[in-house]
């Protein structure tokens, strides 16, 4: 079954990116919104490659370990040749509050 887990409010990523761990899934989110479409967008922070940290950078999801850089819209790899990107999450609004879908 799966079940709302709740991240915080719309107005939290208003100016800024909410990066924050989740207990509940054992996972650090990077959640946004898009510069252009305004589009919430809700990611791992979390670096596939080595496990370094993943911020919002200049609107690219960059890794301050190694510069791996994500696409914001998809979480694919887009400076590297390997096929790793960083896991997206589902998620629901419901009023002003962002829910991510688990399970």
């Amino acid at each position: 079954m799966k079940e709302k887990i709740l991240l915080g409010s719309i107005e939290e990523i208003a100016d800024n990116p909410l990066v924050k761990y989740y207990e509940e899934i054992k996972d650090e989110l990077i959640i946004f919104r898009e510069a252009d479409s305004k589009d919430i967008k809700i990611f791992s922070s979390i670096c596939p490659h080595n496990g370094g940290p993943v911020n919002l950078i200049n609107g690219k999801l960059v890794c301050t370990w190694h510069n791996y850089s994500y696409d914001s819209a998809t979480g694919v790899c887009n400076n590297n040749k390997s096929k790793i990107r960083l896991c997206k999450k589902d998620y629901v609004i419901d009023g002003d509050s962002i829910y991510l879908i688990n399970g």
